[in-house]
């Protein structure tokens, strides 16, 4: 946002303030305090031709998940029924298995007794 803001000090002559605004900051002073630090000049100084500002292209994202093997499925209508879940944030991690899911998953299809399944949803 602080690059957009640059471009549009830059190229208009809209007030500092109202530039600060509109890109979220609840002040002048914070606008041109984040505006230094990034550009090295203040908002005012970066109107002026010749000043060199930097430019951070937007990030972008994107998760890509493929399927191992072909499965076979069928549709069948069936009676309205409940599912339950349980939730819980665990690390990410980005190669191999995640030691926190792959040790939930044992815990659970595990064959123990019924009391232990139901010490283990109390954790």
């Amino acid at each position: 946002m602080i690059t957009l803001a640059a471009f549009e000090l830059a190229d208009s002559n809209e007030r500092v303030i109202d530039i600060a605004i509109k890109y979220g900051y609840g002040s002048a002073d914070s606008f041109a305090r984040a505006f230094q630090t990034v550009h090295g000049v203040t908002p005012t100084e970066a109107r002026h031709i010749g000043n060199s500002l930097k430019a951070y292209p937007r990030m972008n994202f994107h998760l890509s998940i493929k399927g191992g093997s072909a499965m076979n499925y069928r549709m069948e209508e069936k009676e309205a029924f409940r599912i339950v879940g349980l939730k819980k944030r665990v690390p990410l991690i980005y190669r191999g298995v995640n030691p926190e899911i792959a040790r939930r998953r044992r815990m659970y299809s595990d064959s123990g007794t019924p009391a232990r399944k139901e010490n283990i949803l109390l954790k």
